[in-house]
């Protein structure tokens, strides 16, 4: 291959930057900024300490200390990658933002007090957009001065009472944690006999494993208080929530994937599309061990993780795949995750033919399923000179090409799971009698979301629990901070 080769003129070059005294410390990068995500590789691909195979023959012929990257957040590998002679620094950049005080915790013992990063990559995603990154599992990241939120501190609540938060996903995992924090006496109940909501699927989806952090973390963190307790195979009605005796509610029901195929694209369902019947599966229902047949089409109308997974997870089953998306390219959004371009290489290895800028006209179910496929650009470029009521302001295309398949998977839009949420409020006359002060929806109960975004309003509302309305904000600092002047407004004014 071109390019520097690691064990050969990298190793060369290092040894004439210390024959010249040019280097007082080595941060060793295994690629180019094309394909940064080499070097901040996705969990989905790399696991810690990747980069050893390249970084390990450094030290020998670096003189000066050698700092080494690998989103390392397990301390025991730490200390075998230091004891190894590896390098002499550890690097974390993506462990320190999920857990800024990650030196410390090791330091003091507390390793399952360890939030560690889950290689999701949604940091650089954000930054890759030009917004203010935001952390999966670190909620408070980027907040700490705008919010007056401290990562590990919170605010004891003066007046606490008891709270109960139905649904143990990843919102609802969150926001019973920090209102434990806070001392209010939670009782979290969840349907399932397993906490996590859809994470434990998401988690069973190539390379994804990791991601189960989200759950690990809150269910060792929940485990410590006292004030929390966590009820399995307790699905709610909004008659059990209104005799349950707390004060206060939050919902965390989540999301369900559309059985339609209703999404963004064209705002309507999809003609033909059911997911109640054999031919047609929802995400959810493929997980839930739906009988796929063995050619498939992934209808991905999400663009981020779910379509390209499935499509590889029934690839691997030994499925002919195919996936059709709107966008210009499969799983768009891995373009900001860093891990686009090897999703495309398992794509090309794994034989997953791929329809871009195409969306769906129709569906005709038979012997195998017919989808009537069209490109989304197959309309006219010239507009036409007169508007007329009901038509195209251009001339309307209309070629479009059948697709056949035993089975369809849509991945399309996400629906609120917020029926007992709505049920609740229209019995809002009702709380009163049974001592209910307030009910609040969360996370993708409230609007279906990026993970974080949903734990980060599950955190929000427990952190703003006391305020009139904790669903909506309180005001934050959006001034930037000039060294030596004072920022008016302030935190708290």
């Amino acid at each position: 291959a071109d390019g520097i080769q690691a064990h050969e003129e990298g190793i060369q070059f290092v040894e004439l930057a210390t024959n010249e005294g040019l280097v007082d410390l080595w941060d060793i990068n295994i690629c180019d900024f094309l394909e940064w995500g080499e070097d901040a590789g996705p969990s989905r691909f790399y696991k810690a300490n990747h980069q050893a195979p390249f970084t390990k023959h450094i030290r020998a012929a670096a003189k000066a200390p050698v700092l080494n990257v690998g989103r390392f957040t397990n301390p025991d590998d730490m200390v075998d990658i230091i004891n190894s002679g590896q390098v002499d620094i550890i690097g974390a950049a993506r462990p320190s933002v999920a857990d800024p005080f990650l030196p410390n915790k090791i330091d003091e013992g507390r390793v399952d007090d360890i939030r560690e990063c889950i290689g999701c990559n949604i940091c650089i995603a954000r930054w890759e957009r030009g917004a203010p990154l935001i952390c999966t599992q670190n909620p408070v990241a980027n907040e700490e001065y705008r919010r007056g939120w401290h990562p590990e501190k919170f605010e004891q609540a003066k007046d606490s009472g008891s709270v109960l938060v139905a649904g143990a996903g990843p919102a609802g995992l969150e926001c019973a944690r920090v209102l434990g924090l806070r001392g209010y006496d939670v009782h979290l109940c969840e349907a399932d006999g397993e906490i996590g909501g859809h994470v434990r699927d998401v988690m069973r989806l190539p390379g994804l494993s990791e991601w189960g952090r989200v759950v690990s973390y809150r269910q060792t963190q929940l485990d410590k208080l006292k004030n929390v307790e966590i009820h399995t195979n307790s699905p709610m009605t909004a008659d059990s929530v209104l005799t349950y005796g707390a004060d206060k509610v939050v919902i965390c029901t989540g999301f369900t994937w559309n059985a339609d195929g209703m999404s963004h694209v064209t705002m309507a369902p999809i003609p033909g599309v059911d997911a109640s019947t054999a031919q047609f599966a929802t995400p959810d229902q493929v997980m839930a061990g739906k009988e796929i047949g063995d050619r498939v089409i992934v209808v991905d109308g999400d663009g981020y993780f779910t379509g390209v997974s499935l499509a590889e997870l029934l690839a691997d089953q030994g499925k002919q795949v195919s996936i059709v998306t709107h966008l210009p390219s499969v799983g768009q959004m891995t373009e900001y995750t860093l891990e686009a371009p090897n999703l495309h290489r398992m794509m090309h290895e794994k034989g997953i033919v791929q329809y871009t800028s195409t969306w769906l006209e129709e569906v005709v179910p038979d012997n195998l399923v017919k989808a009537k496929v069209f490109n989304l650009y197959r309309d006219g470029y010239e507009r036409t000179t007169e508007p007329v009521a009901g038509e195209l302001p251009r001339k309307a295309g209309t070629e479009f090409e059948i697709l056949e398949a035993d089975t369809i998977i849509v991945v399309t839009g996400r629906s609120a799971n917020d029926g007992l949420f709505r049920e609740l409020k229209e019995r809002k006359g009702e709380w009163q009698a049974e001592g209910i002060e307030a009910v609040y929806a969360a996370g993708d109960c409230y609007a279906p979301r990026f993970m974080a975004d949903a734990i980060f309003d599950g955190h929000r509302i427990a952190r703003e629990f006391e305020t009139k309305n904790p669903r909506r904000p309180l005001p934050m600092l959006r001034e930037r901070m000039i060294w030596g002047h004072d920022i008016t407004p302030s935190l708290g004014t």
